[in-house]
């Protein structure tokens, strides 16, 4: 849920610099446009608009159609290896939550070697900084997970363990009682 809200907001974000972009290129021949500091292409918000939409269309996808654009996208980067483009995709495939090709452990290194490659504009690289987040959260809850599930069998053990030793006193007890009442009734 908190996902999408930071990737509606991306969104709106990228919207609205595409906006003002294509609003200040149709004054002259302005190739890029300054918001806040930062330079933006108009063409680059465009890459990024159409990497949002596959996010956001890829989950709604039926299993087997999602296996089928993960086949297609890795089929398309075995011919061009250096694709930003098809190698954010791919990771997108394997980070989101809803898919059915998710392993956030593989989607990691690829997120990563994207960011180092400075081969993103600068809204592209919001969008992978996104994703390298949330699928490190999303790595660090599954360690988490794995060591309280270790410290649940390790509990349940020891409770075992002491459950066996509460019936063996209990066995103790009972047979000491047995063993006074036999004492007192043969005097």
């Amino acid at each position: 849920m908190r996902f999408r809200k930071i990737l509606m907001v991306v969104a709106s974000i990228c919207l609205l610099s595409s906006c003002a972009a294509s609003a200040v290129a149709d004054k002259g021949s302005v190739t890029e446009v300054t918001n806040g500091g930062v330079k933006f292409s108009p063409i680059a918000h465009a890459r990024t608009i159409e990497l949002l939409d596959f996010i956001a269309a890829y989950p709604g996808l039926t299993p087997q159609a999602q296996s089928a654009v993960f086949m297609e996208v890795s089929q398309e980067l075995a011919n061009h290896k250096n694709d930003s483009k098809l190698l954010t995709q791919q990771a997108a495939m394997l980070a989101l939550p809803n898919s059915e090709m998710r392993d956030t452990v593989a989607a990691q290194p690829l997120l990563q070697a994207l960011l180092d490659s400075n081969e993103l504009n600068e809204s592209d690289t919001s969008l992978v900084k996104l994703l390298l987040a949330f699928t490190l959260d999303h790595n660090k809850q599954e360690i988490r997970t794995r060591e309280d599930a270790k410290k649940i069998e390790t509990l349940k053990q020891k409770n075992k363990a002491l459950m066996q030793k509460l019936d063996d006193l209990k066995n103790i007890e009972k047979t000491m009682i047995e063993r006074n009442a036999k004492t007192n009734n043969n005097p």
